[in-house]
């Protein structure tokens, strides 16, 4: 079949709707799935990028789905980053996303014992969090685990999540806790899936959320190799269709092709101003940003250490960052704008700083542009 021809502006309005940023998503568990996981290393981050999506969603609201209905899990996916998964994916995920973390390399490096030390430890914690509703670092720190292997960052309990035997719980202060899958969800169907048809439902997920996107892209987004997403995408060729953008080949669903065929030409015309969370999912699905912002603001919103800031989009591109700050019963929004904003966008902001007020249960919003 011949490659069907794009432009750029329909390239993003198709994107755009795909993630659920044009028509709202039913509810918690459909962005969740359909995005493939929300990203939760901040977590307020996580339930702003599904309020943009899900109209009258909370913060409290994801955290009742997420630590009391137990409908949703935070465990380490995609990129080795933490995210927020319909509770019922967590097999699928596991199934493409497991393994081990550095730690295991770091224990024996430092001379602290040998691979099979480390797994009697791995072991020895995995039996006290089966006699346990819930772990953190202070309970390891009385077993005698070395304070090199408690980072903040997940240390030795990264791996026991890794193998699909905890997953997070509400942070205590400044302390992560962790349950044992079998005390926070002892009715889960725990049938993982083949991993070849694992990965399989992954790029079909991901091309159903965030394409048409390239091999690049799928690597990008998964954390494979670039030679593993070729893999995947030739073994799904007859399921395939070829979109070509600008002279670049991405990939889309034959079963969007209607879709993509009746995209209008003045797409951009359609798209809404949105205020775009740090680390929002689709911001961080494609290695090539050019669709989404000029090269020369590239560094205003990824930033070092792997930082995301939040963005403005107007007309489907991006045309700033901001920030926000609670003040009592009020959201300060502040904003920095790559260009000068008309009255009408900035009223626009203003509407779209309320949605993000009432995630946070607070009465009302405004915006600030700080110098």
């Amino acid at each position: 079949m011949k490659a069907l021809t794009l432009s750029q502006e329909q390239l993003r309005h198709f994107r755009f709707a795909q993630s659920g940023l044009l028509e709202p998503l039913a509810d918690l568990q459909a962005c969740a799935q359909r995005l493939v996981g929300l990203q939760a290393q901040i977590h307020p981050a996580a339930a702003l990028a599904a309020a943009v999506r899900v109209p009258n969603l909370s913060h409290a609201d994801l955290d009742t789905q997420l630590w009391q209905d137990k409908s949703l899990v935070k465990i380490w996916g995609q990129r080795g980053t933490l995210h927020i998964y319909a509770q019922s994916d967590w097999p699928l995920i596991h199934a493409v996303w497991s393994g081990g973390s550095w730690w295991k390399r770091r224990f024996i490096e430092e001379g602290l014992g040998t691979e099979k030390d480390y797994t009697r430890l791995l072991n020895k914690v995995e039996s006290l969090a089966k006699k346990s509703p819930s772990l953190g670092r202070t309970e390891l720190r009385a077993l005698g685990v070395p304070e090199r292997l408690l980072s903040s960052w997940g240390g030795l309990f990264a791996d026991l999540v890794y193998q699909g035997k905890l997953c997070h719980l509400p942070r205590q202060g400044n302390e992560g806790r962790f349950a044992h899958r079998s005390q926070w969800l002892p009715d889960l169907d725990w049938q993982l899936p083949a991993e070849g048809l694992a990965r399989r439902e992954i790029v079909l997920r991901y091309l159903s959320g965030y394409g048409p996107a390239s091999v690049q892209d799928l690597a990008h987004w998964t954390g494979w190799r670039v030679s593993r997403a070729e893999t995947e995408l030739k073994a799904l060729q007859a399921e395939l269709l070829a979109v070509q953008v600008e002279g670049q080949v991405l990939w889309a669903l034959k079963s969007q092709t209607s879709a993509l065929k009746t995209l209008s030409k003045d797409a951009n015309s359609a798209l809404p101003l949105l205020l775009l969370p740090r680390f929002d999912p689709m911001v961080l699905a494609h290695k090539n940003k050019d669709w989404l912002i000029d090269t020369g603001r590239y560094k205003q919103v990824w930033q070092k250490a792997g930082h995301v800031e939040a963005t403005v989009i107007e007309s489907g591109r991006m045309a700033g960052t901001w920030r926000y700050a609670k003040r009592k019963q009020n959201l300060e929004v502040s904003v920095w704008p790559f260009a000068t904003l008309s009255r009408s966008t900035k009223l626009q902001l203003e509407e779209r700083a309320q949605v993000l007020a009432q995630c946070f249960g607070l009465a009302s919003a405004h915006c600030i542009y700080p110098q």
